[in-house]
């Protein structure tokens, strides 16, 4: 007779009370008996907890399986995932947004997944979802993780930790933890660590995570200086993992080079803060060999920032802008 091992799903709670009835309804009615729960309240202002806690006691079948866990202060997404590894038990980990849910099988299907191939982590489709459309992400297969790794590292695919089914222990045996007070690109902090860490990963090509874009807004259109910050971090924090991993040096070089042409375009894109725009422009060495890899844009955006062209910069970053903009309704974003 199998045994089934204990799941724990990591839930942090912030800002919520809107979609967290639906996240945690689609989590207690996990066709998978054997679930801890652990939600962490980041000290949410709304009423996010007490639209949980209505959905606890529609579900007093898993009552006695989940755990309401305080932070003092709001500390953030990092700090708040931090917690909830931390406080889990299972011998497996999955981590859960709580505006996000999943289709009633995905624990099952994972575990009897990760058991069949003695998988350290599972990953599985997405159903990314706008206010008038979905798109359907499936993860594709790679010939070894060696080969997903070098794709993870150099940002060819998503790096976000949700979506996936962990072994506990890769988090605990290799030390690893969320970056504290990172909490815009922080995934990509951890993720790549994890993959290097696995023994072996496995790939299911089904959608069973919906992640909801409704709010995508608060970080893509709006700018915040935290999220330059973030992201650097996130990069020094990899870069120093992997610095003495000969392998992965072009990877890593690929990567460095697609976040600063995204800070670039993030900066010339909604700041209006000249000396800012200066400052992210000259941290380009103007010797970089850039690479051919990167996308056209990017390799624009770099070869403009390298020469210092910076009206010539503005001026096609706007016009870029603009092109987007007129295109989103096209591109399943809306």
């Amino acid at each position: 007779m199998v045994t089934y091992p204990k799941v724990s799903i990591c839930v942090p709670v912030y800002g919520v009370e809107k979609y967290i009835s639906k996240c945690a309804d689609s989590l207690f009615k996990q066709t998978y008996v054997n679930i801890e729960y652990i939600f962490v309240n980041d000290k949410t202002k709304d009423n996010s907890i007490e639209v949980l806690n209505s959905v606890i006691e529609k579900n007093p079948q898993r009552k006695c399986q989940i755990s309401i866990i305080e932070h003092s202060i709001n500390s953030g997404l990092s700090a708040a995932r931090e917690t909830a590894i931390q406080h889990a038990t299972g011998t497996y980990l999955m981590h859960v947004d709580s505006d996000d849910y999943l289709e009633p099988n995905t624990v099952l299907e994972c575990v009897e997944n990760a058991l069949k191939f003695d998988a350290d982590v599972v990953i599985f489709g997405m159903i990314h979802e706008f206010k008038k459309k979905t798109h359907v992400f499936l993860p594709e297969k790679y010939r070894s993780k060696q080969e997903y790794l070098k794709a993870v590292i150099r940002k060819d695919i998503q790096t976000g930790v949700c979506g996936k089914l962990y072994k506990r222990s890769l988090y605990i045996d290799n030390n690893i933890h969320c970056l504290k007070g990172v909490n815009f690109g922080e995934d990509y902090a951890v993720y790549p660590r994890l993959i290097y860490c696995a023994g072996k990963i496995s790939f299911i090509e089904k959608p069973y995570y919906h992640y909801l874009r409704f709010n995508e807004s608060s970080y893509t259109f709006k700018f915040n200086l935290n999220n330059v910050e973030n992201l650097k971090s996130a990069l020094n924090c990899i870069s120093d993992f992997f610095k003495d991993k000969a392998l992965f040096c072009e990877d890593l070089t690929i990567a460095r080079q697609r976040i600063h042409a995204w800070i670039i375009n993030y900066v010339f894109s909604f700041s209006n803060d000249d000396n800012l725009k200066w400052q992210v422009v000259n941290e380009i060495d103007n010797h970089i060999v850039i690479a051919p890899y990167l996308s056209v844009n990017h390799r624009i955006i770099l070869t403009l920032a390298k020469n210092r062209m910076i009206r010539l910069l503005n001026f096609y970053i706007k016009v870029i802008r603009t092109l987007y903009t007129w295109l989103r309704p096209f591109l399943n974003r809306e």
